[in-house]
């Protein structure tokens, strides 16, 4: 994990050491998730895709994360918040963004509860399902007040809740958004562990498409 902050005071030094120290407490749990588990995801267009343990574990695996001075937030989403991934696969996380979502009024093991969501929720958005949901919503959806596409985002929840059971973590109960129950839990598959990636034309991503797909859904 980098961080972009020349001087961190002394409660982003704070937030910042919560999120480090349970991505590193998550490692050796996601690593655990057998490459053949399949979650099928609906999405808005009537499609399914199915999430593997395999997807999971790769994306985890070239997982890069930049915590971001606020005074330098400008992400190609048109947020200040963060943005799941950018042009080098990086994820970014506005500091500012991470003190609300890790108050220090909070329980420390409810902190650790959200940020593990908050890192998981952003690689659900990286996988092929929640990437074929944003290209679908970035085309035919409507933005909320939050600057999001609410679909999206409840899709990013659910298969992040997936991820952290299988994991054996415990998931928060109620993000904004919530989650949708028909797909939070993995089943045992027996496909080569790729994820259903290939786009139909009506999938595929128009020259305009901006990824929406931001980390808004504080609980």
């Amino acid at each position: 994990m980098t961080v972009a902050i020349d001087q961190p005071s002394d409660d982003q030094k704070r937030v910042i050491g919560i999120l480090k120290n349970q991505i590193n407490a998550m490692d050796s749990q996601i690593s655990k998730i057998d490459d053949k588990k399949e979650l099928s995801v609906k999405l808005s267009n009537g499609k399914t895709k199915t999430v593997t343990g395999a997807e999971v574990k790769k994306l985890w695996s070239a997982l890069k994360i930049q915590i971001d001075d606020p005074a330098n937030a400008n992400y190609p989403n048109g947020s200040g918040r963060g943005a799941s991934t950018d042009k080098n696969g990086v994820t970014h996380f506005n500091v500012k963004t991470v003190s609300e979502y890790l108050p220090s009024t909070n329980q420390s093991d409810y902190n650790n509860q959200l940020a593990q969501y908050l890192v998981l929720h952003e690689l659900a958005h990286n996988t092929a399902a929640g990437k074929a949901e944003n290209r679908w919503q970035s085309s035919h959806g409507t933005l909320d007040e939050n600057d999001s596409y609410p679909a999206s985002e409840k899709l990013a929840n659910s298969i992040a809740k997936a991820i952290e059971k299988e994991a054996g973590l415990t998931p928060i109960p109620d993000p904004r958004y919530g989650y949708d129950e028909s797909y939070t839990s993995f089943s045992d598959g027996v496909s080569d562990g790729s994820p259903d990636s290939s786009p139909s034309p009506a999938d595929r991503p128009r020259s305009n498409n901006v990824d929406r797909s931001h980390h808004t859904d504080i609980p």
